[in-house]
């Protein structure tokens, strides 16, 4: 019988697509590359640190260690709340544009452990929170995902990363096939029971090609 495995790239989508992440996934599945920040033209470049690189395949395994990484750890708080709650809105903004969506109690609680007695955030206090802001959208780590290039090269890159540079050049996924007799896998039968929203693949591809047919109207 088919089994399925879910892969999570983000925690925010619970009840519908809410993260970049997600938007870009089923943007792709549909055949639209629109290079966001969470996904820029040369990511696949960035991966491998090398501007000529092919990808051939997308390797799938279980997660090598059940501990996952962890940000910098910030020291004593030294935002106030009251200032780091004026402040949060400004941060939620930035972070926005980054394709990190934060609501302010989120951001007001980054402010408090990583700003400054004003508020502020220097260069590199901004960069930790903006790693800060993406940990909080990455589920515990369940599965290794490597990016395998056509010379042998292999770099391993979360998940989000590994699907949809697949998707983006038409790679194929190696999946480990212990993953399937896992208790996160599902039959397929019961995969709408547990998942109400899933769509497959040709469910995607059809509505996009619906789409793409009255926008040439």
């Amino acid at each position: 019988q088919q089994r399925l495995y879910p892969m999570v790239v983000s925690t925010r989508d619970k009840e519908g697509v809410v993260s970049a992440e997600a938007h870009v996934l089923l943007q792709l599945l549909q055949g639209i590359d629109t290079a966001t920040s969470v996904l820029p033209p040369n990511a696949l470049n960035v991966a491998f640190d090398d501007e000529v690189v092919e990808l051939g395949r997308v390797d799938v395994g279980p997660a090598s260690s059940s501990e996952t990484d962890r940000a910098a750890e910030p020291g004593p708080e030294k935002c106030p709340a009251l200032i780091a709650a004026t402040r949060a809105p400004a941060l939620s903004k930035a972070l926005t544009r980054l394709g990190l969506v934060l609501d302010v109690d989120e951001c007001a609680d980054l402010l408090r452990r990583y700003a400054d007695e004003r508020g502020e955030l220097g260069r590199f206090e901004f960069s930790v929170v903006v790693d800060a802001a993406r940990r909080l959208e990455i589920p515990a780590k369940l599965v290794d995902t490597t990016l395998v290039a056509t010379d042998g090269r292999t770099v391993a890159v979360a998940p989000f990363q590994a699907l949809a540079l697949a998707l983006r050049y038409g790679a194929g996924l190696a999946v480990d096939n212990c993953l399937f007799a896992t208790g996160d896998a599902l039959d397929a039968d019961d995969a709408l029971a547990t998942f109400p929203l899933l769509r497959t693949v040709e469910d995607l591809r059809f509505d996009g090609a619906v789409l793409a047919a009255h926008s040439q109207r």
